[in-house]
Parts: structure tokens; C-alpha cells; sequence
């Protein structure tokens, strides 16, 4: 019942409502009116296709397998489309992967298991990358609860192959073993450059 308890406090501390500001888009420049529109319109379909990204991993913590359509997801990732051609992503997925890709002929490119083929820019994916962290967090709660220990890897808990959607890296974990619950000591991080933050013994810094 104590354990219970410790559990449900750890929880409701973790639960703090993430910031809803947006990532900045860049900024336009004094090239062409066309060929801003066209910068402008390639971040955010890009931008979207590392929120996809980051969504899809979450489903895998929920389901063990990766959708294997866009219309799986919740809102507002189900009815996502390029800005510039107007298509719905395509996205297939299974348990062993998943790719996301922008379908028209724009050249935004796309997503293989996390990997983007551009240039990796961490001002994406910001909100999906928090969400991922703290479900892992609140996993490793629930993995203590029952094997009275922290896992000393993400891969105790079947999580090691998450990685930051907007860099592509897997995130950084360690945690002292035998910790109690009344003494919590784990950190988790994202490995981006900067990062979009961490979870020190179930505090967010976001």
C-alpha cells in the first residue's frame, strides 16, 4: 500500500502541463517572395513530418508496433498534409519500423525510423520529443513498483530504441540501483544540441 501511494504522489508530481508555446519558424529573408514562401512551406513539412515521427513512437509505447497509417494517429497528427502540395503524409509502419514521407514532388523528403534525411534541426519536434521523455519517466515509475529497482537501461523496459524525433539520437538514461522510491534518483535526457530538456528524479525541466 505504501509503495501505492509513493506511486501515485510520484505520478501527480509528473504530471505538470507541458508550455503550448510553438517553435519559431525561421524567419523569412529578403530573397524572392517566391522562394520565401517556398523555405517557409519546407520547414513546416518538415516540422510536421518530425511531430509524425515523434507521435508514432508514442504508439509504440502504448501498442508494442508502429501505425501503419496516418488515419491510426490522434489529432492533430491524423490529418496532417504537406503545406505546399496539400497530400496527406504517407506513413507505413510494423513492429520492427516505420517510415513517414512527403508525397508530392516538393523534395521536403522523409523519416525512416527516426532518422530524418535532412540535415537534423532541433527547433522540430520540441513538444513530441517532451511527450516521449515523460512517458518513458512515468514507465520507469511503473517498472520500480513492480521489480522494487530502477531498470538500469531503457532497454528494461523494451524503450532503448526511442530516439529524439527532430535529431534522430537515443535518449541518455542512467539511474542508481536500489534507489527507493523515498530516495529517487534516474535522469533521462534528450541528446539534441541544445537539448529539449530532461527528467531528473520525476521533475521536468520544461
Amino acid at each position: 500500500m505504501k509503495k501505492l501511494i509513493l506511486l501515485a504522489v510520484f505520478l501527480l508530481l509528473f504530471s505538470c502541463t507541458e508550455s503550448t508555446t510553438e517553435p519559431a519558424a525561421p524567419e523569412l529573408q529578403t530573397d524572392s517572395y517566391e522562394a520565401q514562401i517556398a523555405g517557409l512551406n519546407q520547414w513546416t513539412c518538415r516540422n510536421n513530418m518530425v511531430e509524425i515521427s515523434g507521435a508514432c513512437m508514442q504508439w509504440f509505447c502504448l501498442y508494442s508496433t508502429y501505425p501503419n497509417q496516418l488515419s491510426q494517429l490522434w489529432e492533430p497528427y491524423s490529418s496532417m498534409s504537406c503545406p505546399e502540395c496539400g497530400l496527406p503524409y504517407s506513413l507505413t509502419g510494423d513492429e520492427n519500423g516505420y517510415c513517414i514521407e512527403c508525397p508530392g514532388n516538393c523534395g521536403h523528403g522523409f523519416i525512416l525510423n527516426s532518422t530524418p534525411s535532412w540535415e537534423p534541426d532541433i527547433t522540430m519536434g520540441i513538444h513530441g520529443c517532451r511527450e516521449i521523455m515523460r512517458m518513458t519517466a512515468s514507465q520507469c515509475v511503473i517498472y520500480f513498483a513492480t521489480e522494487d529497482e530502477w531498470p538500469q537501461s531503457l532497454s528494461d523496459i523494451g524503450w532503448e530504441h526511442l530516439k529524439c524525433p527532430a535529431c534522430g539520437e537515443g535518449y541518455n538514461y542512467s539511474a542508481v540501483s536500489g534507489t527507493s522510491m523515498l530516495n529517487i534518483d534516474f535522469f533521462l535526457s534528450c541528446p539534441a544540441n541544445p537539448s529539449h530538456g530532461y527528467v531528473q528524479n520525476g521533475m521536468s525541466s520544461w
